[in-house]
């Protein structure tokens, strides 16, 4: 017999007095932000209600984990593979601001601990970094963390700076394995605002987004 068991390994995510769900609200009505005012983002939201400032709620379609999504992101790309795989990118912009973020998130619930290093590695080449992981523990689960700077070079001769954060983030007790980068960057463009980056508070934005993570599923097989 197969059992599904629900639990919550952080307490990151918690709806003080409930929240506004979209079928309850009128399209005139919907928030004035960028997530929701783009038809398939708003598809992907629980709700109208920002369940910390400046973040709505996303619960997987796998079922499988709850995460942050800032309300000026937009969806970018989507993937799903039933309830074990799901893959997600989205990016914010702002010419105002000068800022270029983008999140990619990969959710797999089929990846036993022993291909921790795997997962590492591959994640280290897509990058292309060299260096270790940090790891972080939150409760039940495990983050493994890094970080890198990379200089691009435009056709015209301007050159700018991404900013990669990155992270493996393993469940403890289940088969549960998520692949989290953030990467920001502005322009040096002298027609719009000045670049400027703070590096420390990305890198805590890029954390606080990876600890907000909620896997939820555990898959038990009864003999």
């Amino acid at each position: 017999m197969r059992l599904w068991f629900l639990y919550v390994i952080v307490g990151a995510l918690i709806f003080a007095g409930g929240c506004t769900m979209k079928k309850e609200v009128e399209p005139m009505e919907w928030p004035k932000t960028p997530a929701f005012q783009d038809e398939d983002t708003r598809q992907m939201l629980d709700s109208t209600k920002e369940v910390q400032e400046g973040y709505y709620l996303y619960t997987s379609k796998t079922g499988g984990y709850t995460m942050l999504w800032p309300v000026d992101a937009k969806l970018d790309s989507y993937d799903n593979k039933g309830d074990t795989y799901e893959k997600i990118i989205l990016s914010a912009n702002s010419m105002v601001d000068n800022y270029f973020y983008e999140i990619r998130t990969t959710f797999d619930n089929s990846a036993p601990e022993s291909y921790i290093d795997n997962f590492l590695s591959n994640l280290s080449e897509s990058l292309q970094y060299t260096g270790e992981y940090k790891e972080i523990k939150v409760n039940n689960f495990s983050i493994y963390f890094a970080k890198k700077k990379s200089l691009i070079e435009t056709s015209d001769g301007r050159q700018y700076t991404i900013y990669h954060y990155f992270s493996y983030i393993r469940d403890n007790q289940t088969n549960q394995g998520f692949e989290y980068t953030y990467a920001i960057n502005c322009s040096d463009d002298e027609r719009i605002k000045e670049c400027k980056i703070n590096e420390s508070e990305q890198e805590e934005r890029a954390l606080m987004l990876m600890k907000s993570i909620s896997l939820k599923k555990v898959y038990i097989e009864d003999e």
